[in-house]
């Protein structure tokens, strides 16, 4: 008879490298919502309605491992006032974002005015960290 440990062992052997990495990350991110929300003494009611947000919403985001979308993680981020991911980027990535701020030529923005692309580029870039690679 297997002990617990050689079970969980066997178990977590056979699943794959991205559905793992994908658990871990999922994880993370609920450990840090956690703790921002511990650090200012938020509820995830308060949260909710931040976002303007049901609280069975925030709570599925918060608990079990949601599948979050970028834009959700912005959205997180954003009211918690803190960045939930950090992201190494090289010098060559800066001057990519440097010149998407001063170009705005983003795909999918047809129809959009200068502003309104102005304002979307910040918001997605506003919710990174962004770190300098080594």
């Amino acid at each position: 008879m297997k002990n617990k440990q050689e079970w969980f062992k066997e178990k977590t052997a056979a699943v794959s490298p991205e559905i793992m990495l994908e658990t871990q990350l999922s994880a993370d991110i609920i450990e840090r919502i956690d703790k921002i929300l511990k650090e200012k003494n938020m509820t995830q009611r308060d949260l909710a309605k931040k976002l303007n947000k049901s609280e069975a919403v925030v709570s599925r985001w918060t608990t079990g491992f949601p599948n979050l979308t970028l834009r959700s993680i912005a959205q997180l981020s954003i009211a918690l006032g803190e960045p939930l991911i950090q992201i190494p980027v090289s010098i060559k990535g800066l001057e990519v974002l440097a010149a998407l701020n001063h170009d705005a030529k983003v795909s999918g923005t047809a129809g959009m005015t200068e502003e309104e692309i102005e304002k979307e580029i910040s918001f997605q870039f506003s919710t990174f960290t962004l770190i300098p690679s080594e």
